[in-house]
């Protein structure tokens, strides 16, 4: 029987991978030029080798939805495949006022040679004795839930540290709280001396899986799952709004070792897209101080929907114009916006003159000070590419896949806090993949450890504390006021006594 259900999902996958082939070959015009040509060959060509290397995946390793490979891959297609053949074929390969396309063919082949990397490092030392069908993975073990009131403190001080960063941007706590219905505001988004603040949302929603799994409250869940709500809305982060719909459902799948059916894919995907349709619409107006609102006059179209493709996975147009000034324009990096790490963390309350981000030097040397201003984004092989160059993209993604390799062990774990650890890094890829800023990605990631790190530390102290109870002929649990003398040990202080 599970032989037949390998067969029927393997069937699946190719019939998604053939129609999805049909689509994007259907993107090419008789009136191309030459050059436009030659990019859309080289695009189908990149999603022909890319889907042979899942396929074989899939075939031989059971590649699963919810590993790292499949969603990194994933955003590869959708950024540097799907969208440019969109772009190409409406001509909207324009950012900025350039023209990305004549850097097209290089980068694509650059990000396919990144890719082949990523993969073998992958599954470099993949041991066949594992594999990764999860009904032969261990069963989670239920883990004792925790005392809640750590739990918290951590979410409530990460909270009233993400306030505060809005607080300092002009925005009262009424306004916040009725979604800018009421409340006064004075939008200052050019002060960032508390901007370091807002990593602390990482933390919150990493608190909040452990509150939401691992404590048994359903008022205080509900409560901070609003409030967290909330304030996605007001700072309209689509990306942190991912991570906060993603992670409940990759931990539900992963710690029950099952596989979502299509379906249930698609209707993930259509209600994703919906909230984050609306979070564009809004974007606009919450920039200028208004209200949140609904869908407008015009009501939720087609255009509306596909706003966030625009906004999100528009990251391989610096990659294009990139690779055609770099390095003959402009000189490699030389792992200057990586070294950035040692600056970014101090607060420019404390640091007046620091200097600014090099992924911003990178954008406006690919595309233009407009580009640069807006915030345009580059994707992570845009990063290692402006830094090191066509070698540096072969070797750093064979690192990427060897990290990505190590992350999914966490899922195949039995330990319950492994896989929660894990259902809230799955979705952080998706920045660390469209968005190349290694210092700010980082830190997010840092930041969205500590919780984990918090509670392994009151672990070992209850460890240790429960040694030394036993070594003083104590037994029960410290801190709930209920510490019992054990037989022994009151009979040596009886003796003692007499």
């Amino acid at each position: 029987m599970k032989a037949v259900d390998r067969h029927s999902r393997m069937a699946g996958f190719m019939a998604v991978f053939l129609a999805m082939g049909t689509v994007l070959a259907s993107r090419f015009s008789f009136s191309f030029t030459a050059e436009k040509f030659r990019l859309y060959v080289v695009l189908m060509i990149s999603y022909i080798w890319i889907g042979i290397l899942l396929l074989y995946a899939r075939k031989f390793y059971d590649l699963y939805v919810f590993e790292p490979l499949s969603f990194v891959s994933a955003i590869y297609i959708a950024v540097f495949i799907v969208k440019p053949l969109i772009d190409l074929r409406a001509g909207h390969m324009i950012e900025h006022g350039v023209d990305v396309s004549g850097g097209g063919v290089k980068a694509t082949l650059i990000l396919l040679l990144g890719y082949t990397c990523l993969y073998i490092g992958y599954y470099l030392t993949y041991d066949a004795s594992n594999m990764n069908v999860l009904e032969y993975l261990p069963l989670v073990k239920e883990a004792p839930e925790y005392e809640p009131l750590s739990l918290y403190l951590v979410w409530g001080f990460s909270f009233s540290m993400c306030l505060l960063c809005m607080f300092s941007q002009g925005l009262s706590i009424r306004y916040i709280f009725t979604l800018g219905k009421v409340g006064e505001v004075t939008v200052s988004e050019s002060n960032t001396a508390l901007l370091f603040l807002s990593n602390f949302v990482v933390v919150m929603i990493s608190a909040w899986m452990l509150i939401l799994f691992r404590t048994k409250n359903i008022a205080g869940k509900v409560v901070i799952t609003v409030l967290e709500t909330i304030y996605l809305i007001m700072r309209n982060s689509r990306w942190l709004m991912l991570v906060l719909m993603l992670s409940p459902i990759t931990y539900y799948f992963v710690k029950r070792r099952r596989r979502p059916r299509g379906l249930y894919l698609l209707l993930v995907g259509l209600t994703g897209l919906v909230v984050f349709a609306w979070m564009q619409a809004n974007r606009g107006i919450l920039a200028t101080g208004g209200a949140v609102q609904g869908w407008g006059e015009e009501g939720l179209t087609i255009a509306k929907l596909a706003a966030p493709f625009e906004s999100d996975l528009n990251t391989y147009r610096a990659f294009f114009s990139m690779v055609t000034r770099f390095p003959s324009r402009y000189g490699y990096l030389m792992g200057g916006s990586y070294l950035y790490i040692f600056i970014l963390f101090i607060p420019r309350a404390l640091w007046k003159g620091k200097p600014d981000n090099p992924i911003r030097a990178i954008i406006e040397h690919s595309l233009n000070g407009r580009a640069r201003i807006s915030g345009t984004a580059v994707s992570n092989i845009g990063e290692i590419y402006a830094n090191f160059g066509v070698a540096g993209c072969a070797f750093i993604m064979f690192l990427i896949g060897r990290i990505l390799a190590w992350l999914k062990r966490f899922y195949q774990s039995y330990r319950d806090d492994d896989l929660i650890l894990y259902s809230v890094m799955y979705p952080l890829l998706f920045q660390w993949t469209a968005r190349g800023n290694f210092s700010g990605n980082f830190y997010v990631t840092i930041f969205a450890l500590l919780p984990f790190f918090f509670k392994k530390y009151l672990l070992r102290k209850t460890r240790v504390q429960a040694g030394r109870d036993q070594k003083n002929g104590y037994t029960g649990v410290r801190g709930t006021g209920r510490i019992e003398r054990s037989r022994a040990g009151a009979a040596q202080r009886i003796h003692t006594d007499l």
